[in-house]
């Protein structure tokens, strides 16, 4: 069997939910095709409207957290990858991780 996997990106910016994975048998017949949903008509801005920082700080607001600041450890060399950050809560706790091309994730 082979395993194949796309993602859709624009602009160099993927698409959430941009996933479609196939699965391919010796004969050359699909077997699976996963992928994610497409919602039309939508207009998306590819330019933020907010900083890094803001949004890293309205994601905390939101969960009821106050973050003083946010001091980087890691700062992405490309597009696709992650910047890490002492989380502003407490240093103990697990760092805070920002994917630029699909938004904020908590690692």
């Amino acid at each position: 069997m082979l395993f194949f996997g796309y993602r859709a990106t624009i602009k160099g910016i993927k698409v959430f939910e941009g996933n479609v994975k196939v699965v391919v048998n010796k004969n050359g017949e699909v077997l699976n095709v996963r992928q994610g949903f497409l919602v039309s008509g939508q207009t998306v801005k590819l330019e933020p409207s907010l900083s890094e920082q803001q949004g890293l700080e309205r994601a905390f607001q939101h969960a009821g957290k106050v973050a003083a600041s946010f001091l980087e450890t890691h700062t992405r060399t490309s597009q696709g990858e992650f910047s890490k950050f002492i989380n502003p809560i407490d240093s103990n706790f697990e760092c805070v991780c920002f994917d630029l091309t699909s938004g904020g994730k908590h690692e």
